[in-house]
């Protein structure tokens, strides 16, 4: 465990101290404009995605988990936001307010966990790369919380339409 943590670079321990203060930031109530409440959910997104391709071999199983766990995560997201909505402050500026919630720290933690586990491992145990259960948590964590995540923004824009 020792020499993990030393070989990581520092950038990585930066950026966590960045995705905590955020993820600190959003147990606030807090005003968010379209463009920026659509930049977390897409680089996740995308962030997942890259993981999934460089991490694993490319199968159904592979590509189907992440998948249906990612549809998974957008409809819980849903759920939870037709329960307590985001409101909106200013349509014309599409600037919403948002609940406080502990969620976003919680999912950037996962995203980020589930990513520095996948890079320790592939460095320091590379056949657990290659078992089954091990794949699908990190595919379910990665996919789910991504879809979390977009889920929230697909509230916000059915917000916006109606």
């Amino acid at each position: 465990m020792e020499h993990m943590l030393d070989k990581t670079p520092v950038w990585v321990w930066i950026l966590l101290v960045l995705i905590i203060k955020h993820g600190i930031q959003a147990f606030k109530d807090h005003q968010i404009s379209l463009t920026r409440l659509a930049i977390s959910p897409l680089l996740f997104t995308l962030f997942s995605l890259y993981t999934v391709h460089e991490a694993f071999q490319p199968s159904l199983l592979v590509h189907g988990t992440w998948v249906v766990s990612w549809i998974a995560g957008m409809a819980i997201a849903l759920a939870v936001h037709s329960k307590t909505p985001p409101r909106l402050a200013d349509r014309d500026k599409k600037i919403f307010l948002m609940s406080g919630t502990p969620l976003v720290l919680i999912l950037s933690l996962l995203i980020f966990g589930s990513r520095f586990a996948l890079l320790n491992a592939s460095v320091f145990d590379p056949a657990l790369m290659k078992e089954t259960p091990f794949e699908l948590v990190m595919l379910v964590i990665t996919g789910g919380a991504s879809g979390f995540l977009i889920g929230k923004l697909v509230s916000c824009l059915k917000l916006l339409k109606s």
